[in-house]
């Protein structure tokens, strides 16, 4: 379930100094999710400046295939049990549950505002695990049968993006299969993948080796329900190779460190 991360132009000086401060601890747990879920893209450039520039909110985390949203609207100041001031975050969310599909408005401290957007994210993320057609069954396996091919066994692919060197190596990979579906539009509907692989390249120095080949394992299943001989002919004879290539380079970096301890 594709997602966009919306920021607003907002500056630390636009609040207050204690709210800016809880401000950034949220902004690095977003951005914390924005590595760990390969669904989630952060939306920049003047295509949506439009909305990025909408006062309302601070940031929105949106669905764009539903009405689903995350958002923080802005911050009050209350006083809590001790009388000491407290900045109450305004959040809406929907669904607001795992058993409430509507949305809702919270005022939430920050403890609770991180509580909120783990819960959201993983109620999100369950959606995409329910399959209510053969066809999107198939899709499943398929996203499997790649991602099982590909997967990375680093202790830190959670948390890190592939190293310089494999870098190298997947930009010759995905260079080489955007020249051949860009050859192949006019023969097979290869629209979105197209910009499926061209957001894979353009993430690879920012996002974690599991983000990458999650995001390779979709591209690579949408291909393969275009056929066998349409895949083969998408992804040519030693091209699924120099990805493997690039992988291992990591992996037997990461061999040699366990081996020596460096």
């Amino acid at each position: 379930m594709p997602l966009f991360i919306y920021f607003s132009n907002m500056k630390p000086r636009d609040l207050s100094l204690v709210a800016a401060k809880e401000y950034g601890i949220i902004l690095r747990a977003i951005n914390k999710t924005l590595l760990e879920n390969s669904h989630l893209t952060k939306v920049e450039g003047s295509e949506h400046v439009s909305e990025i520039r909408i006062p309302e909110f601070f940031i929105k985390l949106k669905d764009t295939k539903s009405n689903f949203s995350f958002s923080i609207n802005d911050v009050n100041v209350h006083k809590n049990y001790l009388n000491e001031p407290t900045n109450h975050f305004i959040v809406y969310l929907k669904p607001s549950s795992v058993i409430q599909y509507n949305g809702i408005e919270m005022q939430l401290v920050i403890e609770e505002v991180l509580s909120k957007l783990k819960h959201w994210v993983e109620i999100v993320n369950a959606y995409d695990e329910i399959t209510w057609t053969e066809e999107d069954n198939i899709t499943k396996a398929y996203e499997e049968e790649f991602y099982a091919e590909y997967d990375i066994v680093d202790e830190d692919a959670d948390i890190k993006p592939f190293s310089s060197e494999q870098q190298k190596g997947l930009n010759i990979f995905v260079n080489q299969l955007l020249e051949n579906l860009e050859a192949k539009k006019d023969e097979y509907p290869v629209e979105d993948i197209i910009e499926d692989v061209k957001a894979i390249k353009k993430d690879l120095p920012t996002s974690t080796k599991k983000k990458i080949i999650k995001s390779f394992a979709k591209a690579f299943a949408k291909m393969k329900k275009l056929g066998v001989e349409a895949f083969e002919d998408l992804v040519k004879d030693g091209m699924k190779d120099i990805m493997k290539e690039a992988v291992k380079i990591g992996m037997q970096v990461e061999l040699v460190r366990q081996i020596t301890g460096h």
